[in-house]
C-alpha cells in the first residue's frame, strides 16, 4: 500500500509543477489561453519541456 501512496502524491506534485510551468508559459508569452493560436503555441511549449524533462531523467 504503501507504494502507492506514494505514487499518487508524486503524480499530484506533479500535475501541481506542471499546472505552474502553464501558467508561467501563458505569462511569459503573454498569451491567451481562449485563443486557438495560443493554446496551440502552449502545447507546443509544453511539450517541449516534458520531453527535456524525461530526457534530463528529471520527473
Amino acid at each position: 500500500m504503501g507504494l502507492i501512496k506514494w505514487y499518487i502524491e508524486r503524480r499530484e506534485k506533479q500535475r501541481e509543477i506542471d499546472r505552474q510551468y502553464t501558467d508561467l508559459l501563458i505569462r511569459i508569452g503573454n498569451l491567451d489561453p481562449t485563443n486557438e493560436r495560443d493554446q496551440i503555441t502552449l502545447m507546443n511549449w509544453e511539450s517541449t519541456l516534458r520531453s527535456t524533462r524525461f530526457s534530463s531523467n528529471y520527473y
